[in-house]
């Protein structure tokens, strides 16, 4: 069996780290960049990474040619079509809007812009996305407010919230005012937590931020009371190629272990767009 030819569920996709590396040559050429000499070494994170944030570095240069509606709407698009090709059927895209504003463009162009790229893919390709906005932890919590807000006027366009960024420097509860305002909305709510940092923060996502889905998770087994309290309740989005370059093997662990953690293979949270095109 050739699991390339199998459709495929993404339940873990960041669009910032997802940009062709001829497309960063082709806008950043457009931009009047500086590039490095080896694009490639510069956006794909190499085998082994010291920790989370240096296997994130190569994201600051994907954000310089994500600045202009354009260039979004084409970046968003241009993933649908490699979904296709993956043999991708659904994919949660998310993205953090504040981080696509430094050319002047405003929050509201900047989702509009995405949600055109990935709905102009769909056309193309027939592929079903759904659209997930991001705080960052190591960002003021009025930014998490804001952005939970834009989500929650735009459900139409986004269905849910994540908390991600620096994990192992930034606690998630003092973004709870943009979870509470989320939930009262009826967004789905979803937190990297237990990936750079300890079971822990995996407690305070479910605690205080009452996350339905957890991104990565894998030091829950850290702790054998959490792991068994979360088997049945909660879901694992993991990345596993993402864990391994960040010296990581506890997503091992969950599987055997028979936590309901998956990326592509996994049942999604049905997250949908209020459009109808839900992911069942």
């Amino acid at each position: 069996m050739d699991l390339r030819e199998l459709p495929k569920i993404d339940l873990h996709c960041h669009l910032d780290a997802c940009v062709r590396v001829s497309t960063v040559a082709e806008i950043g050429k457009q931009l009047g960049l500086v590039l490095p000499d080896s694009l490639e070494a510069a956006l794909i994170a190499p085998p082994v990474c010291d920790g989370l944030m240096d296997y994130l570095r190569g994201i600051d240069l994907a954000l310089e040619v994500m600045q202009r509606e354009g260039d979004l709407r084409r970046i968003a698009c241009e993933l649908v079509e490699d979904f296709h090709a993956d043999r991708v059927i659904y994919g949660e895209v998310r993205f953090a809007p504040q981080l696509h504003t430094k050319r002047g463009i405003s929050l509201q162009q900047v989702l509009n812009a995405v949600h055109a790229g990935l709905e102009e893919g769909k056309q193309r390709y027939g592929v079903l996305t759904s659209l997930i906005l991001c705080s960052i932890r190591q960002q003021d919590p009025s930014v998490s407010f804001e952005i939970a807000k834009l989500a929650a006027d735009n459900q139409d366009k986004a269905c849910g919230i994540d908390l991600a960024g620096d994990e192992f420097g930034f606690l998630g509860n003092p973004h709870v005012n943009a979870f509470i305002l989320a939930e009262r909305a009826g967004l789905r709510r979803t937190v990297h937590a237990g990936e750079a940092a300890g079971s822990d923060r995996i407690l305070e996502a479910i605690d205080v931020l009452h996350a339905e889905r957890i991104g990565h998770g894998v030091r829950v087994v850290e702790d054998p009371r959490l792991m068994s309290l979360l088997k049945d309740k909660r879901e694992f989005s993991v990345r596993r190629k993402a864990n391994k370059r960040n010296g990581d093997r506890h997503d091992q662990e969950l599987v055997l272990l028979g936590v309901r953690a998956g990326s592509r293979l996994a049942a999604p949270l049905k997250l949908h767009n209020r459009t109808g095109n839900s992911a069942a």
